[in-house]
């Protein structure tokens, strides 16, 4: 019991400290430190774990990353090559360890992973409107991670598992949700993040559905009835939503929200920028046309200088799915495609929430990333905790 509590310590630490990156990006955090001894300890007093069938999918995918990099570090010895197949291997073993930890663990874990989650969004947004924190550029804010991106992709993520964890402890989850997403919009709207704003549009979209969905679902009333009280309520949003932007627009008194308006104005004007990071080529994506012959087995990650004769962009292919195709071919990218189509099948409606970092995964490359992996684990849990319960 006391080792469970220690080990239950350790989990939330690394969890709290998330937000905090000592190093450039691709070496290991004091988070990652931690998480790490949470692990070891837990191995230690428990011989036992449980594992799903159909994680041998994920399970084979991470192994197929280390034949395609030990190949092509072989030839090419470049370090961050064999470095990109240790983080898919570490992933997966935190993915696994979550999800057989907070098994074990009452509903207290979740309400106090629930308000963590909720505490630092706020905190992010708070400190994004007071400047504090580091800068990609002038306009760009990344709060303490290293890349606006990357703050992007975290708050997605922390957004989902307080939507998730909410509807475990709170059996509600709109108001809680809401909360969430218009902080996390103001968070996102400041990191002037085209991927973590697509990922932003397509989760409040996925989220008004799934409570639409669960309204009908829920409702003892006629059909009829409540879609007039729908259509009101939705009338009701829309005159209030653009009464707010109209009055936050036309304010010369206040500052917060004047610096929330010049910043979405930025943001949006981001989307139709032209410069060579805007193209397809400037990306990394031509790399699938013009070097065919990978497609099948893929080519490996890192010792981009390989592509020079025939790309101008020489830097990771900024894109998930186009990454993970190139990277480890047909074969890797069926092997964590099927992985993720049966997590998606396993959660149910919670699923739908995918959609949000699958999205953002279109222009970067965010599953390498292990907030991913702990935001796929706790998707995991929580909808078979409510599936167990609503069973009942």
């Amino acid at each position: 019991m006391v080792l469970r509590k220690f080990v239950n310590i350790l989990l939330l630490a690394a969890l709290s400290i998330n937000i905090f990156y000592f190093w450039r990006s691709g070496l290991p955090q004091p988070s990652h430190f931690i998480m790490v001894f949470a692990i070891l300890f837990y191995l230690l007093f428990n011989s036992f774990l449980v594992f799903e069938s159909y994680w041998i999918w994920g399970v084979s995918f991470v192994y197929y990353t280390i034949i395609v990099n030990l190949i092509v570090f072989a030839k090419h010895t470049d370090i961050s090559t064999l470095l990109a197949s240790f983080y898919y291997l570490f992933n997966f073993i935190v993915f696994i360890f979550i999800i057989n930890f907070s098994r074990k663990m009452g509903k207290s874990f979740f309400k106090v992973l629930f308000w963590i989650y909720l505490v630092q969004i706020m905190m992010m947004t708070f400190l994004s409107l007071f400047s504090v924190g580091r800068y990609f550029s002038t306009n760009r804010y990344m709060g303490f991670f290293n890349d606006p991106n990357q703050m992007g992709n975290w708050v997605l993520w922390a957004c989902i598992i307080v939507i998730v964890t909410g509807k475990v402890v709170y059996k509600k989850w709109w108001l809680q949700g809401i909360i969430a997403l218009v902080l996390t919009t103001i968070t996102i709207i400041f990191t002037a993040s085209r991927s973590a704003t697509v990922g932003l549009i397509t989760l409040w979209f996925t989220f008004v559905f799934i409570g639409i969905v669960n309204y009908f679902h829920n409702s003892k009333k006629k059909l009829k009835l409540s879609i007039k009280q729908l259509l009101f309520l939705t009338l009701v949003i829309c005159i209030l939503t653009i009464t707010l932007l109209s009055s936050f627009i036309n304010s010369k008194e206040n500052a917060f929200f004047d610096a929330i308006i010049m910043q979405a104005k930025y943001t949006v004007n981001r989307f139709n920028e032209k410069g060579l990071d805007d193209t397809f080529a400037g990306r990394g994506y031509d790399r699938i046309c013009k070097y065919p012959e990978y497609l099948l087995f893929g080519a490996g990650e890192g010792a981009h200088y390989r592509f020079a004769e025939k790309s101008l962009f020489l830097g990771e292919i900024h894109s998930s799915w186009a990454g993970v195709l190139f990277y480890y071919g047909i074969i890797g990218s069926l092997l964590f495609y099927i992985f993720l189509f049966k997590i998606a099948r396993k959660i149910s409606w919670f699923s739908l929430l995918l959609l949000s970092p699958i999205s953002y995964g279109f222009a970067t490359y965010n599953i390498r990333n292990w907030n991913f992996w702990i935001g796929l684990a706790l998707l995991y849990v929580c909808s078979q905790i409510l599936m167990k319960e609503e069973a009942v």
